[in-house]
């Protein structure tokens, strides 16, 4: 049986350092693994990968996240090796770093705008206040509707189909499961 010749060493620059190297192995672009690794976690191939999953608009306009969310429709977004909320990463981009305890705000209250024209920073206090003003700091779910999203629950029926009901997150109708909220409906 003949034994196979091995690979050709071909000469190859790293486009990560520069940095001439042989590559015997086939397609081997990067000089070490590290090097691969450090390129990954170059600020502008971050950066041109957040915007590709911005759908950019006008400026006056909401420019959505494309990708991952949570169940909130905030989106998310991972630079180096850490997630990140979209809407922040967007803001820091555009202004810079974001000062302890302050909180992004979405002025056009779209969880999924990153459009840096619709972010200012606030304190916790400041988008409660907000969130008052525009009348969104009511429960969803009336204190009649408990004992009904109870009865459902025991039933059978799974959060998952009951919320959408009742115009909340799963979450909401697990909080009420496990008795986190709502304690004081009999």
């Amino acid at each position: 049986m003949a034994r196979k010749p091995p690979s050709p060493v071909l000469p190859q620059t790293c486009p990560g350092c520069g940095v001439v190297f042989k590559a015997r192995q086939h397609g081997k672009k990067y000089c070490t693994a590290r090097c691969q690794h450090e390129q990954r976690l170059k600020p502008e191939t971050a950066i041109a990968s957040f915007w590709s999953k911005v759908d950019r608009r006008g400026d006056h306009e909401c420019w959505g996240w494309k990708a991952q969310k949570r169940w909130d429709g905030y989106g998310r977004f991972v630079y180096k090796y850490r997630p990140r909320w979209a809407h922040r990463f967007s803001y820091e981009l555009h202004h810079g770093p974001i000062p302890e305890g302050m909180h992004v705000l979405h002025t056009c209250d779209n969880p999924e705008c990153t459009n840096p024209a619709h972010l200012r920073l606030g304190t916790h206090g400041d988008n409660m206040r907000d969130m008052t003003r525009k009348d969104r700091a009511f429960a969803k779910i009336k204190t009649s509707q408990v004992p009904e999203i109870r009865r459902r629950l025991s039933a059978g029926e799974r959060p998952e189909d009951i919320a959408p009901l009742y115009g909340v997150a799963p979450t909401a109708i697990w909080d009420i499961k496990r008795g986190d909220t709502w304690k004081m409906v009999p």
